[in-house]
Order: C-alpha cells, then sequence, then structure tokens
C-alpha cells in the first residue's frame, strides 16, 4: 500500500490541479480584459506575483511537482502576453516592469548530448533564467536554460536567447545577438 500512496502523491503533484483551475477560470474570462483579475487567480493558485502584475490571456506552464508554483517570481508592475509559456524545471525570475509579449516561451530545462544511438540523453539538466527589470521580449521570442537578460533590454520579436545579455542592449535574432546598445533613463 506505501507504494500505491507514493504513485498517488506523485500523479496528484504532476496533474497541478491548482495551475488547472486557474487557467479554467483565466479562460473562461473575456479575452483581453480582466489582466489584473487573472493575476490575482495565479497569485491565489500559489505562484510568487508582484502588485499591479497583468496577464492579457492564461498561461501555460511546463514541468511538475508541487514546487512548481515557488519556482516562478513575477515583479511589480509585468504584463504577461497571452499564451506565455514558462517551463518550470528550475526557478525564472521576472523583474518589475517586465513586458512578454504574445506567445513568448521561457526554458529552464534541457538534455545533454547523447551517444549517435541516442542522442538526447534522458537525464534532464535545469538552469534558472533571471529577466531583469524594464526588460521588454517581443512576440514569439524564446528564451533558453541559464540565460539572464540584463535590465533595460529589448528583444525582438522571433528571437532566440540562448545566451545572457548586459543591459540596455536591443538584441535580436536566432541566435539572439546584441545589435546595439540602448540609453538608460528612468522615469
Amino acid at each position: 500500500m506505501s507504494r500505491l500512496g507514493t504513485e498517488f502523491r506523485y500523479v496528484r503533484h504532476a496533474l497541478l490541479l491548482r495551475l488547472r483551475l486557474a487557467n479554467l477560470v483565466c479562460r473562461l474570462m473575456p479575452a483581453r480584459s480582466l489582466s489584473t483579475v487573472r493575476a490575482a487567480v495565479y497569485r491565489r493558485a500559489g505562484f510568487d506575483l508582484g502588485p499591479r502584475v497583468s496577464f492579457i490571456g492564461a498561461m501555460t506552464v511546463i514541468g511538475s511537482g508541487g514546487g512548481v508554483y515557488r519556482r516562478l517570481s513575477i515583479g511589480e508592475g509585468a504584463l504577461i502576453g497571452e499564451g506565455a509559456t514558462f517551463n518550470l524545471d528550475d526557478r525564472i525570475t521576472i523583474g518589475k516592469n517586465v513586458s512578454l509579449g504574445p506567445s513568448v516561451s521561457i526554458f529552464t530545462s534541457t538534455h545533454l548530448l547523447g551517444p549517435g544511438s541516442r542522442r538526447m540523453h534522458p537525464e534532464v539538466m535545469t538552469r534558472p533564467v533571471v529577466i531583469e527589470e524594464g526588460v521588454w521580449v517581443g512576440v514569439g521570442s524564446i528564451v533558453l536554460p541559464g540565460v539572464t537578460i540584463g535590465r533595460g533590454c529589448v528583444i525582438s520579436a522571433g528571437s532566440v536567447v540562448a545566451e545572457s545579455m548586459a543591459p540596455n542592449m536591443l538584441v535580436s535574432g536566432n541566435p539572439a545577438v546584441a545589435r546595439e546598445e540602448l540609453p538608460w533613463a528612468d522615469r
């Protein structure tokens, strides 16, 4: 009976019932409205969300286990676009006033390269992602494991960010590279 109990606990954590309920509620809300209410629903589910966070639509979470809820932290005033995907095998920290465009994906896990008979090694490697304050990540961009995006960066639409970026850079491409330094100003 002990093994069966362990399996049921694993399934319960893998199902992420609080997240599923939160997403159900968020998807019932009118499109592109009630964005702060969505944030309140996700906050109630257990995610660490600062004040004035807005979700334009429901988010997708990849990852399992009860610790998933503690692995996402979003700072005050952040705006999360419709269809954002968060891989929460490791921690994702999003700073104040960050804007994520629609369909942005942030991944924290990958696999080692295996031998020719099986290139994807089955063991998962995780690395946290940090997006510092004031960053704007454009529509459809992908942020890969272990990346830190410095404050004030702009990530152009469709970019694949595989390496950390210094603050205040305009970044674009696949793989994304820093194209120019942006002036810093604070209002």
